[in-house]
């Protein structure tokens, strides 16, 4: 269950997400420009060299996506002739028990999917000062069930990561738990402003940009919520840099994939898939969090980005 009472208008924020408006306001600070264009402009110059031949690509946090078609590498997918439900099993498979078990006192959810169990962690915020009300359930990993179009997370150049580290990566239309001929970069997916289950357990939920909005409204707002809610440990050091993780969120720098089979920035910047596609039907919302730096950022990149995954109890 989530709630949230804010004592401004949320129309106003969500306004300022689509502009990309950087005025330089405390928990209003959605999209920055400044914040967004830094996302990945700083990745290492072991990755600008092996991507210079595709420096017409969109990075995350660019709107200003090129219209050139980056190449799709083909992706070996390795398929279980197992019966049984292992933990990284597809959802696809029949036999799968769709269902999930959360057990408040433990902090966990078991997903019956796979039966990989999962941190959680239950945001409680009440500041009357500033008209703030707001719970909510939220995973504290990253999720990991193999689908179609999903990768480990943390890899480097064209080498996956470790899923038990860092949960799996999905484009978007992984994440909405729908197909490329549906919602794929172009298409517009239309999917409403209900809760949208998409790739998570039973009884949880992508979030979406508002629900993003909210939880970080709630933990002080966009200059302050990346040392809030970014793990302790995991990420790449830098100077004044402490990430307090005071509310268990436990945010975790995954890196991210590229359309074309690239991964790059583990240690370095974490990013999370919303539910809410952008009016330009290639590109969707997502929160980053980076390494050197307190604040997050929503911005929008390309459905074929890789990125990872956080759910949130229904």
């Amino acid at each position: 269950m989530k709630k949230l009472c804010l004592g401004f208008s949320v129309v106003a924020m969500a306004m300022l997400v689509a502009c990309g408006d950087d005025n330089g306001s405390s928990a209003s600070d959605i999209g920055e420009s400044s914040s967004s264009s830094e996302f990945l402009s700083s990745s290492s110059k072991k990755a600008e060299s092996k991507t210079s031949e595709e420096s017409s690509s969109s990075e995350p946090g660019d709107l200003s996506s090129s219209s050139e078609e980056e190449s799709s590498s083909s992706e070996s997918e390795e398929s279980s002739s197992s019966s049984e439900v292992e933990s990284s099993s597809s959802i696809s498979s029949s036999s799968v028990n769709d269902e999930s078990v959360y057990d408040a006192t433990a902090n966990t959810l078991t997903d019956l999917r796979d039966n990989q169990i999962y941190r959680t962690t239950t945001i409680e915020i009440n500041d009357a000062e500033h008209g703030i009300s707001y719970s909510g359930v939220w995973m504290a990993e990253n999720l990991n069930i193999e689908t179609e179009n999903s990768w480990c997370g943390g890899g480097d150049e064209y080498t996956e990561g470790d899923c038990s580290v860092y949960g799996r990566l999905y484009t978007w239309t992984a994440a909405v738990a729908k197909s490329e001929d549906e919602c794929g970069e172009g298409k517009g997916c239309g999917l409403g402003t209900g809760d949208i289950r998409g790739v998570c357990p039973k009884g949880w939920h992508l979030p979406s940009q508002r629900e993003w909005i909210d939880l970080i409204t709630a933990v002080g707002g966009f200059k302050v919520a990346g040392k809030e809610l970014k793990s302790g440990t995991g990420w790449n050091s830098y100077s004044g840099i402490e990430n307090n993780d005071t509310y268990l969120f436990s945010a975790l720098p995954a890196g991210n994939r590229r359309s074309y089979g690239f991964y790059l920035d583990e240690g370095n910047y974490a990013y999370f898939w919303s539910s809410t596609e952008h009016e330009d039907n290639r590109i969707a919302f997502l929160l980053g969090m980076l390494y050197d730096g307190d604040h997050a950022s929503l911005s929008s990149n390309k459905k074929g980005f890789g990125f990872s995954v956080r759910c949130l109890k229904d």
